[in-house]
């Protein structure tokens, strides 16, 4: 469009053949190169460059050569209309660059708009895993006879690899269940649905707790990925309330509370942990004698493993001797206070450190001695 009203200038001798050259429309190459930048394609700025260059290269060549006008009478110096087509040029390279800095913010700005969409959606997905998960936590203690039982769980992530849960048998026992799987994390968070619903249906057809474990890890097995595993901790109550069942397939630390003395001891796993070996046997069950106010705490090792910094490059952990410590301080406490109390405790320790792994207890404790 420039090209051609500077030609009809000159041929209409409107204007001097140089002044034509020289006159407003000139400026419209650069507004025609400028236009270009917002398509935000920098091949077409340089396109656009190149033909606003050859045309006006064009023009000044008709006029030197066709008019065989060889310098401008007056006005701008005949080097001027020589260096006219490159700078034109340059106009349409600095244009691209301008369009290619303006698409490549343009990019990120997309970019970063996209990923705070994912973020959003999958902070949602998290939530609303959360909101389940904790959904199958049990709301209420158990109402067993001459017990007090309490549990609590948080997790270190917005869902979390930890889980307890007890359930009424049709026998009138009852059936508690506390276990912990490699991680943290949405993965481990299903593993623990999947591992709680194995536990409930399958408690209606093994009578003891070392054929509901062992087919539970075959379950398990099948289904996660090598490398993944559960510790399960298991405890019968009996109608009659006699001796507790336990049984430990690689959990700890489990901590006995006896109150006449006011000694703990420490009750070891007697099997390995679930999904490592399909066709792995489990039990007979350990039995747990308890007198009126002793204690049985399952704990995870999210307690015992939560550290601070120590002198040097080393880390301090909270440990099984201090939670034995707290245990035993807040043992007059009823049981939900004692699990918060040592929950505080820990915290406390941790002096502000995040929280880097589920914390999950639970505390049975018998109120009166067997009927």
């Amino acid at each position: 469009i420039p090209t051609v009203i500077i030609f009809w200038q000159i041929v209409s001798r409107a204007f001097p053949p140089y002044t034509s050259l020289n006159s407003p429309p000139l400026l419209a190459y650069g507004i025609m190169i400028g236009l270009t930048t917002l398509r935000l394609r920098p091949w077409l700025c340089i396109l656009a460059g190149t033909v606003c260059a050859a045309g006006y290269a064009g023009l000044f060549v008709y006029v030197r050569y066709g008019l065989e006008v060889a310098r401008p009478p007056e006005g701008l110096p005949y080097a001027a209309y020589v260096n006219g087509p490159l700078m034109v040029l340059l106009s349409g390279f600095a244009a691209a660059w301008v369009a290619h800095e303006i698409r490549r913010h343009l990019e990120a700005a997309l970019g970063e708009a996209e990923a705070r969409h994912q973020v959003a959606r999958l902070q949602h997905d998290l939530n609303a895993a959360r909101t389940i998960q904790q959904a199958l936590l049990p709301r209420t203690s158990p109402a067993i006879p001459g017990f007090e039982v309490a549990g609590w769980n948080r997790s270190a992530d917005q869902t979390g690899g930890d889980y307890y849960d007890w359930q009424a048998l049709p026998d009138g026992s009852w059936l508690l269940t506390l276990a912990d799987v490699s991680g943290h994390g949405i993965g481990p968070a299903m593993v623990t649905a999947a591992c709680r619903a194995y536990m409930r249906a399958g408690s209606y057809y093994h009578p003891d707790l070392g054929s509901l474990t062992a087919r539970v890890n075959q379950l398990l097995a099948d289904d996660l990925p090598e490398g993944r595993f559960v510790t399960l901790a298991g405890v019968h109550i009996g109608p009659g309330g006699g001796p507790l069942h336990l049984l430990s397939a690689g959990h700890g630390p489990i901590v006995l509370y006896i109150s006449a003395t006011g000694q703990l001891h420490d009750v070891m796993p007697q099997d390995i942990p679930l999904a490592i070996a399909p066709d792995a046997t489990f039990g007979p069950a350990q039995l747990i004698d308890l007198s009126a106010g002793d204690m049985l705490v399952l704990v995870t090792d999210g307690f015992v493993e939560w550290s601070r910094p120590a002198e040097g490059e080393k880390r301090d952990d909270f440990g099984i001797e201090r939670l034995r410590a707290s245990l035993k301080h807040h043992a007059h406490l009823p049981v939900p206070d004692i699990i918060h109390a040592v929950a505080a405790d820990v915290s406390a320790f941790a002096h502000g450190e995040p929280q880097q792994d589920d914390l999950t207890m639970v505390v049975i404790r018998r109120t009166a001695s067997p009927s």
